[in-house]
């Protein structure tokens, strides 16, 4: 299928920006391009669901990185806490010496708020790196939904948007 009108015109986005699209009219604007399957992996990523990395080889990818994130996080957690780290460890696959550079990098930080940024930059990063030169295709549109997911949990941490919340 041709994503090319759709990934065009998609809007560029990154955390801290101003204004991001929102999930629902991201996934409209890919429903009049994607066929019944595509929608729904894409409304899965979206909506949270369980993720099936049998649907689509880039869910695999992505799914064994953000393990390889989350297993650096935790051995960090149970080094400060005395704990084994062995009991919580989840076995992946496509090691990435980059990603767990990147982590301990972040990990390193003194402020809660900045580890978890880095985190997230790290994924955004890896997310752009996945779909490397299959720009025009599915693995692009799932890239982008979820960095999209990223950069709207950023934006709701907006000091001002959460006082209109309270």
């Amino acid at each position: 299928m041709s994503y090319y009108a759709l990934i065009a015109n998609l809007p560029n986005i990154y955390i801290g920006m101003d204004d991001p699209i929102n999930i629902k009219d991201f996934f409209n604007l890919c429903v009049v391009h994607l066929n019944n399957h595509e929608k729904h992996i894409l409304n899965g990523v979206l909506e949270n669901d369980s993720i099936n990395e049998e649907d689509h080889s880039f869910l695999k990818k992505w799914n064994q990185l953000n393990i390889q994130i989350k297993n650096n996080i935790v051995k960090k957690r149970a080094q400060i806490r005395n704990l084994d780290p062995k009991v919580y460890i989840l076995d992946h696959t496509n090691y990435s010496g980059s990603v767990d550079y990147s982590i301990s990098r972040a990990l390193e930080e003194k402020n809660p708020a900045d580890i978890e940024k880095k985190i997230d930059q790290t994924r955004f990063k890896i997310l752009n790196e996945l779909i490397n030169n299959d720009y025009f295709s599915l693995s692009k549109i799932l890239a982008y939904a979820f960095q999209l997911k990223i950069v709207l949990k950023w934006d709701s941490f907006d000091s001002d948007k959460g006082y209109e919340k309270i």
